[in-house]
Order: C-alpha cells, then structure tokens, then sequence
C-alpha cells in the first residue's frame, strides 16, 4: 500500500480523499492529529514552514487494522494565509507522501437561545431543549473541523405577545389601511417564515422587530425555540432568517439542526450541501464539515 496521509477520526478537520493531496486544519495555538500509513523509515514529516507549524510524533501508537501507521501531532505557531502550506514525508531524500495544512485562529461566535413566549410564562414550545446540552454538541461540531467556538450568551425568553404590534410588523391592515388586523396578529401552533402571499406573510419581520427593541447584547445570533416552523407550505425543523441576526429551531430539532442553522450565519448566504453526510445538507443528519468549506466559508481567519 502507497505511503500516505489519513484522518485519525471522522468529522476532525481532516479530508484524505479530496484529492492527490489530503488537507486539514490546525487550530492556531491547537493541535489536530494526523495518521501516516505504511510510514516505516519515514523521520518526521516536515513543513515547507517550520516556523509557523510544529510536528511532533505520537510515541507508543497501535492501530492494528493499518499498514504501519504512526501518528503525528500538530500545532499551529502562525497564519500561512488562505492556500495553507504543505507538509512533505520523505524517505531517504524522496518525497512519499504529501499534506496541505490550514491553520485557522479561533473563530467565537456568541449564541443567544431564547424560547418564544405568546404570553407571560406561556412557552409556544411545547417542550423546552436545554442549551447548555445543545450548544455542547454544536461545539463538537464546530470546534474540530473549523475551528468556531460557540459562546452560549444568558438570555431571557422572548415574550411577544401584542396582537396589535405583530400585525404592524406582518404588514396586516384592516380595509381601511389604518387599523391593524389583530387576528393576523397571533402566533399559530407552526410560525410561517416565509412568504405565501398577502394572506400568509412570513412571521420573520416579527422576530427581527422584536430584536431591535429587546435585543441580547454582546450577541453575534439568536436562536428562538418555537414548537414548529412552516416554509412553502412545509414543516421544517430549523430556518434562518435572511438578514442573518437570528434563526428559528423547533422543538423536535437536534443539535445537529441547530449546527446547520449556524452554518448559514456563518456563511452568511443559504447555500445547501448536496454531498450526503455533510452538516449543510438540509434535512440531513451528516455532521461533515469539509476543509476547504472550513478555510473559505465559515472561519476565514487564515491571515
């Protein structure tokens, strides 16, 4: 078997079938971890950069089901800029095996999660996630295989409950053009997000009016728990708003979907996945970030 580079785990910021040549990335200050396979009389891999990324070997290593295999650590000291550097095997003076590493600094996103309340101490949710639990197995996630931490931000609940100022912000007159329709003015048990007309306006203009007047500080994205969510005519588990400040979640969603919803904050645009296993698939259960998504979409501090 070929000498060659490969992931120690899924989903840990590495991708070995990209292409001739496998990338990762490395937390700057971090370390991630990399498998050379059929490594005999191979020294320790070295950078094109020694100075900006520090390997190291992982002693007493067993993997049974690989050829040969020997560990390495590896951690970033400095910033390559967005085309990473390369990390070369050799044996004797030939090249054998080649890697491209992307160190990335820390990317904080701070997270507010803030249940919808129709009326004081009445949650639209009918069941209430703990985002402590939550914003844990979106860090597993994030943290790995780009390099984003997110910081969960003490919140309150969200109480909208003015029949009359929720109409306003629909756009929901009576005939007159003067009254607010205050019977449009009220939650339904699934909250439209996105326009069907002038007799089913989208529910979003609500949430970001409510966030101009209550809003949570030092906040990058909120994240509101309702019971349902209702886009072109479906149910979905998760949808973010397109100004980017906030997103919806149902209460059935895993943390998986809260992840995603993330995804496009971070991306700032609602581009999906269509690789199966991939977070950004829609309606998917993939937790697959790839590298270079990593590096040009939703860290982008190479430099």
């Amino acid at each position: 078997m070929a000498t060659r580079f490969i992931k120690v785990l899924p989903n840990y910021g590495v991708d070995d079938n990209v292409g001739p040549i496998p990338e990762m990335i490395v937390p700057l200050r971090g370390t991630n971890h990399i498998l050379l396979i059929d490594g005999e009389g191979i020294g320790v891999p070295q950078a094109e950069k020694p100075n900006m990324l520090e390997i190291t070997e992982v002693k007493n290593f067993v993997r049974k089901d690989l050829p040969k295999p020997r560990m390495f650590r590896l951690k970033g000291r400095a910033l390559p800029g967005e085309g990473g550097m390369l990390v070369l095997a050799r044996r004797g003076t030939t090249v054998v095996a080649t890697l491209r590493v992307f160190v990335l600094q820390n990317r904080i996103v701070r997270l507010a999660v803030r249940p919808l309340q129709t009326a004081p101490g009445v949650f639209h949710a009918k069941v209430l996630p703990d985002p402590v639990a939550f914003v844990y197995e979106m860090n597993e996630i994030w943290a790995p295989q780009a390099n984003v931490l997110i910081d969960l931000v003490p919140s309150k609940p969200a109480l909208i409950d003015d029949p009359d100022q929720i109409a306003r912000d629909l756009g929901a007159f009576e005939a007159d053009g003067i009254m607010p329709d205050t019977k449009k003015g009220v939650f339904e048990e699934s909250i439209r997000m996105v326009d069907r007309g002038k007799n089913f306006p989208s529910f979003a203009p609500v949430f970001l009016s409510y966030l101009g007047t209550d809003p949570v500080k030092n906040t990058d994205f909120t994240l509101f728990v309702v019971h349902s969510i209702t886009a072109y005519g479906s149910q979905t588990t998760g949808l973010t708003d397109t100004s980017y400040k906030f997103g919806l979640v149902s209460d059935d969603a895993p943390a998986r979907d809260w992840a995603h919803e993330l995804g496009h904050f971070l991306r700032g645009e609602h581009g999906e996945s269509g690789v199966e296993g991939e977070l950004m698939v829609s309606g998917g259960k993939g937790e697959k970030i790839p590298v270079q998504d990593a590096v040009k979409l939703f860290n982008r501090r190479h430099t």
